[in-house]
């Protein structure tokens, strides 16, 4: 196993968010395997969701439109990103039920229906405040990311760019299995096609 190397809390070059944000646009499946993902581990069809690091909103726009009573406080500190959500919500005439907070999602507050954070994780080195803050925001808990795989060659073999950088900056299971030990949190995990792993973080539905 070789040692997490962590990576900038957020993008702000133009260039790289543009990339992050075509992503979405070349490969929609990763919007619909969000979906399923919701549906799996959370569900709700109606209320308010906190979304932390929102990027480009690419995800929640799709719950917005697969799910019409669903609104979405997002938190994103980068200006860059910020300025592409914004238009992907004008583009998608969603900017009734999506409000984006400029701002560190760590000054997040309040109650919500759902705390979401996707790709997010492996961008953070506090990582005990982070799991206080999902637990203030809310008791339904949604977090998926990047497992940093053990074997260091099968990533500089096989990976380049961002996705290099944050599978190098990502948590093992077992490191987010001691993170969460002392919340009601259940974590899945899954083989990817390129035989790499993802994660999930719930909260039981039925709790």
């Amino acid at each position: 196993m070789f040692e997490r190397v962590p990576e900038p809390e957020f993008m702000q070059g133009v260039e790289q968010c543009q990339e992050y944000n075509q992503e979405f646009i070349d490969y929609p499946q990763c919007l619909a395997s969000f979906i399923d993902t919701y549906n799996k581990f959370v569900g709700i069809h109606a209320g308010t969701i906190i979304d932390l690091g929102s990027g480009t909103c690419n995800f929640v726009i799709e719950l917005c439109k697969v799910y019409p009573k669903l609104n979405f406080v997002c938190y994103e500190v980068s200006e860059e990103m910020i300025k592409i959500a914004n238009q992907n919500i004008i583009n998608n005439q969603l900017d009734n039920r999506i409000k984006i907070v400029e701002d560190n999602f760590f000054n997040a507050c309040g109650t919500f229906d759902v705390v979401i954070a996707n790709r997010v994780l492996h961008h953070i080195n506090d990582t005990d405040n982070f799991w206080k803050l999902l637990s203030r925001l809310s008791n339904q808990v949604l977090v998926c990311d990047l497992e940093r795989p053990y074997e260091l060659d099968y990533i500089q073999q096989s990976i380049t760019g961002d996705l290099k950088n944050s599978f190098m900056a990502a948590y093992t299971v077992d490191e987010v299995s001691k993170q969460i030990s002392n919340y009601n949190y259940y974590i899945s995990r899954e083989i990817r096609n390129d035989n790499l792993c993802t994660y999930t973080v719930f909260t039981n539905k039925d709790t």
